[in-house]
């Protein structure tokens, strides 16, 4: 006998399919990435000069932080949809700088940052997400760049 039972492959195939369509919030995505992976594969654990990095990231640049704030929900965003969140801040930014920013910011902070999807090669549509490591951080980083000036109220 198995040690699991045929009724259970139903559920496990739901399951797998949900995770490979990301149809699953990323908190239980990340717990269940961490079920599927062997120790020895997990992401190095970060280190504070790549906080550092990153914080100085959210800071100098409001176009970076736009986009982060796009890709901080864990889901999947093309790149065109990224262009147009920079364009809120910048209204010349194009598809090769927004590519170019992404890039930047995984060699900067490491492979394990950024996830890359590329959805259809002969068009060039290329998808990126937060890693599910960096997530919680990132959205930690955009909360403390928050300044009082920036929200709704003293805007009135």
């Amino acid at each position: 006998m198995h040690p699991i039972s045929s009724n259970y492959y139903p559920l496990m195939f739901l399951l797998a399919f949900l995770l490979r369509a990301n149809r699953l919030k990323p908190a239980v995505v990340k717990f269940f990435r961490g079920l599927a992976v062997d120790n020895d594969q997990k992401a190095p654990p970060i280190e504070n000069k790549k906080l550092t990095i990153l914080r100085e990231i959210v800071q100098e640049n409001r176009t970076r932080r736009e986009i982060l704030g796009c890709l901080s929900d864990g889901m999947w965003h093309t790149t065109s949809e990224l262009a147009r969140y920079a364009r809120k801040t910048n209204p010349v930014m194009g598809l090769v700088t927004v590519g170019t920013i992404l890039r930047r910011m995984q060699e900067q902070l490491g492979e394990h940052f950024l996830e890359q999807m590329v959805q259809k090669a002969e068009e060039g549509i290329t998808s990126w997400r937060i890693g599910v490591d960096w997530l919680d951080i990132v959205n930690e980083i955009l909360k403390e760049d928050e300044t009082p000036s920036n929200s709704s109220i003293f805007n009135a």
